[in-house]
Parts: C-alpha cells; structure tokens; sequence
C-alpha cells in the first residue's frame, strides 16, 4: 500500500509528492512514529520549544494518521519575572 508523509514543523507543511510503499496502516503509522521521533531531535540541540507531526495521507488525499511531538524545554535556575515553576518541581521560595 502506498501512503504519504507530509511533515509539519511548527507553521511549515513540506508535503511529500513521492509517497512510500509499505505493507499496511500498522507500517506506516510506525513509519511515522520513528519520523516524528528523528525529526524531533533536531529542536534538542537548539532548546527550541516546537512541535514536529508527520501526517500519513493515503492514496486518496485523507489524513488518516499523525504522529506529534511537542518540544518544550524551560529552565528552572532563574525564573523569568512572570514565570513560576510547574506544580510537579518545587522551587525553593515559591508556594
């Protein structure tokens, strides 16, 4: 069967025009799942906050899977001045 995996970071859609063949849904969602996956590492090494989907269309142009990441790094040795650490990770000070 064959399905294309158009990629989306943050407002940019690449569409793929090529598709791939694999042998059913179950395969291409899993093809979409490592996709994401690789795609997504490249925000690591930037710190960038982001989100990467891989949207699986089939030969008829539906969407009929997506695989998301979304990316969100923050530190916490000094909060901005209207941020306050997320309820989960205590932060000396702070209630």
């Amino acid at each position: 069967m064959r399905f294309y995996f158009d990629a989306y970071e943050d407002s940019t859609l690449v569409r793929d025009e090529d598709g791939l063949d694999v042998a059913d849904l179950v395969a291409a969602k899993l093809q979409a799942a490592k996709a994401v996956v690789d795609a997504a590492k490249d925000l690591v090494p930037k710190m960038q906050i982001g989100t990467v989907a891989i949207h699986v269309r089939d030969t008829e142009g539906r969407v009929v899977y997506t695989a998301e990441v979304n990316f969100k790094a923050r530190s916490f040795l000094k909060l901005a001045y209207d941020e306050t650490a997320p309820a989960y990770l205590p932060v000396e000070g702070q209630d």
